[in-house]
């Protein structure tokens, strides 16, 4: 499986990627795990933001197996994943069908870093040289 592409848009990290061979067998499944800088850089899977999980039997098939994209917005990768400004944001994927997973892509080692966010701004004071005309 090729490795994971990541771009900017505006305060979030879109992540996109291929869908493998699947060597005759529907894929059922990926598994997408980020690299989790506040735990020693583990890689680990949320699936709150992204659920590549296999559908369950009745329900429609999981729209991530077609649209093969998640959003993880700079806030959570910097608050709950470590990221700091500068930091490329890591994944690896892999993908399951029938015959059970694949191998796993490498980490991406191109792709889109952490930004700096605005944060809200203070309400305003009157200073010294301020006028009231």
């Amino acid at each position: 499986m090729a490795s994971a592409s990541t771009v900017r848009s505006t305060t979030s990290l879109v992540l996109t990627w291929l869908a493998p061979s699947d060597n005759g067998a529907a894929l059922t499944a990926y598994q997408i795990t980020l690299k989790d800088r506040s735990a020693g850089d583990a890689y680990i899977e949320d699936t709150s933001i992204c659920n590549g999980a296999e559908s369950s039997a009745g329900l429609p098939a999981n729209p991530l197996l077609s649209s093969r994209t998640c959003t993880f917005t700079f806030v959570y990768l910097m608050g709950t994943r470590g990221y700091a400004v500068g930091d490329l944001v890591t994944f690896i994927i892999k993908a399951k069908n029938d015959d059970g997973w694949g191998d796993p892509s490498a980490p991406n080692t191109v792709g889109a870093t952490i930004m700096t966010i605005p944060v809200q701004m203070g309400a305003p004071t009157e200073g010294a040289a301020t006028s009231h005309s």
